[in-house]
């Protein structure tokens, strides 16, 4: 069987070093896909409830990379509103399954959060990430996100 097909099992075969996942958005419609979610996709289990609420929000967005019948990498973001000018688009959230790591997924979904934000009217696009975490410095730098000097207080 060739690369990329399927075998009579439905498991998907990977291609190139690409997960032949889809991205999906999630909605009140697709939000069953998270009956099934892959170990550290999130960082903890979701909540219906607090699901209700975040989609509920028309500012925020989430989606996610479903492949072997299970929910295996999230992206979200927030639009956030200025009164000032056009809103901002955050990346507030990624994460992968270490299965399905330096497939694309990451990149697939950043992606789609960012096109989200544009459809949105978002003219900037920002991302953060702890100092310490050498493989989101990485993997941002190698899409060619550009590091600002910033001070963060909590």
């Amino acid at each position: 069987m060739g690369r990329g097909s399927a075998d009579i099992r439905g498991r998907i075969f990977r291609e190139r070093g690409q997960c032949m996942a889809e991205i999906v958005r999630i909605t009140p419609d697709t939000a069953g896909l998270l009956g099934r979610v892959a170990d550290e996709v999130f960082d903890h289990a979701i909540d219906p409830a607090r699901l209700a609420t975040y989609l509920a929000t028309p500012e925020v967005v989430l989606f996610v990379a479903v492949a072997d019948g299970q929910v295996v990498a999230q992206g979200r973001g927030v639009a956030i509103p200025n009164p000032d000018g056009p809103p901002v688009m955050f990346l507030e959230n990624l994460g992968t399954s270490p299965d399905y790591r330096r497939q694309g997924l990451a990149t697939r979904l950043l992606q789609a959060v960012r096109d989200w934000g544009r459809a949105q009217g978002c003219r900037e696009f920002w991302v953060a990430t702890e100092t310490e975490n050498a493989g989101a410095v990485a993997f941002y730098r190698t899409l060619g996100l550009r590091e600002t000097p910033l001070l963060m207080y909590d």
